[in-house]
């Protein structure tokens, strides 16, 4: 069971890193994009910062918020323009 605590930190933090860089290539603030998702700007912020795994449907509001950039959910953080082509 500890190894999967671990998986779920690192995937917290993959997921903020990948939703921040997103948000930052698309040049939205935190609160925009939040309007844009309906979630608050804390969320994102605790989201970009891996102080939360967003549920399934919240990431998907948020996926759609980002343009629908796949990479932002699957992809890597380093790679391509995050829409997983």
């Amino acid at each position: 069971m500890g190894t999967e605590i671990i998986a779920l930190v690192g995937d917290k933090r993959r997921i903020g890193r990948q939703v921040r860089k997103r948000r930052e290539a698309l040049g939205l603030s935190q609160a925009t994009l939040a309007g844009k998702a309906g979630v608050t700007q804390t969320t994102i912020s605790r989201i970009e910062w891996g102080h939360e795994l967003p549920s399934f449907i919240k990431m998907m509001h948020i996926y759609m918020a980002l343009d629908g950039a796949l990479g932002v959910v699957f992809g890597d953080v380093d790679g391509g323009d995050g829409r997983g082509e």
